[in-house]
């Protein structure tokens, strides 16, 4: 603490398992942020209660089940801590880096036919690069990193629906970890420049790239898009050419975290990205009545095979937005996890509002990995909520849990113009929770 002095400091996880090939733990252990800001004995007093949350994560419920899941109970498993200078810099009481994200060098989501898996993915934000990899409600910029001016939304209104809201950062004054509005986060910048992220709402419904270096437009004109920093090209091709030398050096597919703060990129972790091969695909049948059609999909699937499913848990979305109770919400993630034991033996399909997982208890359920850990598969019934579709879980740490646990996913679109959606084969089904759920 004497030598870093009162920079900002996040303690990691860094196991024995943690980040190995086939179990990468992806969101399994946690990280704390730390102000570091007070007198040595507060800095001191925050630090090692920091040390000692991180070191007891490898008896948390979401760890056990976890290694259970991978066959690791029998494996020796330790924390180490790693504790490190966040990178970012001081914006008045908020400490932030400009851009943060996470990059894949595979690419499981493509949305055009130009775009090739082994081009790779990134996840992109403004502030703290949680809230690119965690359970938000919100969204991030996916740029394919061979075509990053591409982008699944089609509309001026579908790319403003799913700009970036909310900016992670730390609060020097609270010495905590907050969420700020996009605009409060763009003042605090605009005095060094905003034009790499942002673009404008022009009148009429369309946008437009800032010219020059310096934004005079009023936030709430501004969306964060990152478009003039994705045009120039040469970001992008830093963080593909970073993926291929640490795909070469790991002999496998990786992702990493990494920050972009004065035009240098910082590689802040690494993991292999596992579970990520092509399975082979499968005709869909042909002479299937639409009656018994259940659903259809036709955005960000990943090829898989679920057979024998026996059970489907659904939670279905128009009940639970009804729900008013914070504590009523958060008993039908409790519920779930019930079922989930219960049927562990059984192949059952998980379906659900919005983000499974989510920590906005508004747009999904919250459950932990450990709760839904037996599912043969998982769909996310993203519906129209205020205007709005929730984004999928694609390329969250909850996205990398399931596919390491090699448990399917898909975001289910019932909105949408031409999805099969039959509700009545769901809900005229036999209800038997209290059968697997007595209480």
């Amino acid at each position: 603490l004497n030598r870093w002095e009162e920079i900002p400091l996040i303690v990691r996880s860094s196991s024995v398992l943690e980040d190995s090939f086939g179990a990468t733990f992806s969101g399994i252990y946690r990280s704390i942020f730390l102000a570091n800001r007070g007198t040595l004995e507060q800095r001191l007093h925050d630090l090692t209660g920091a040390i000692s949350e991180i070191y007891a994560g490898v008896f948390s419920p979401d760890a056990i089940a976890y290694r259970r899941r991978h066959n690791l109970l029998d494996h020796d498993e330790r924390m180490g801590v790693m504790i490190q200078p966040v990178v970012g810099k001081e914006y008045g009481r908020y400490f932030f880096p400009a851009v943060a994200g996470v990059a894949f060098s595979r690419n499981d989501f493509r949305w055009n036919k130009r775009i090739r898996r082994e081009d790779g993915l990134m996840r992109l934000v403004l502030g703290l690069g949680t809230h690119a990899v965690d359970r938000v409600g919100d969204f991030a910029r996916m740029v394919p990193l061979k075509a990053p001016t591409m982008r699944p939304e089609g509309t001026a209104e579908e790319i403003a629906a799913t700009s970036q809201k909310r900016v992670d950062v730390l609060d020097l004054e609270e010495e905590s970890f907050h969420s700020i509005a996009a605009g409060e986060a763009l003042e605090v910048l605009r005095p060094e420049g905003i034009a790499d992220y942002v673009s404008i709402a022009a009148p009429g419904g369309h946008l437009k790239t800032p010219i020059g270096l310096r934004v005079q437009e009023p936030a709430d004109q501004l969306l964060v898009t990152f478009d003039k920093l994705l045009t120039r090209g040469h970001f992008p091709e830093r963080l593909s050419g970073i993926l291929q030398t640490l795909e070469e050096a790991y002999r496998v597919p990786v992702d990493f975290e990494f920050v972009h703060q004065d035009d240098k990129v910082h590689v802040l972790q690494c993991r292999p990205l596992t579970g990520s091969e092509d399975t082979a695909r499968r005709p869909v049948p042909a002479d299937v009545p639409a009656r018994n059609q259940v659903f259809s999909a036709h955005r960000w699937i990943s090829t898989a095979v679920v057979e024998n499913i026996a059970f489907i848990v659904l939670v279905e979305p128009r009940d639970y937005a009804q729900i008013e109770s914070v504590d009523h919400r958060l008993e039908v993630g409790k519920i779930v996890a019930k079922l989930n034991e219960s049927l562990a033996e059984k192949r059952f399909l998980l379906m659900g509002p919005g983000r499974w997982g989510s920590q906005d208890l508004r747009l999904g359920v919250r459950v932990g990995f450990a709760d839904l850990s037996h599912a043969a598969a998982l769909i996310e019934i993203a519906r129209m909520q205020h205007g709005l579709t929730p984004e999928p879980s694609f390329g969250t740490h909850f996205f990398q849990e399931l596919v390491e646990a090699s448990i399917p996913y898909l975001p289910l679109y019932p909105d949408q113009a031409g999805v099969v959606y039959n509700e009545h084969v769901l809900l005229g089904a036999e209800n038997v929770l209290a059968e697997h759920v007595p209480d």
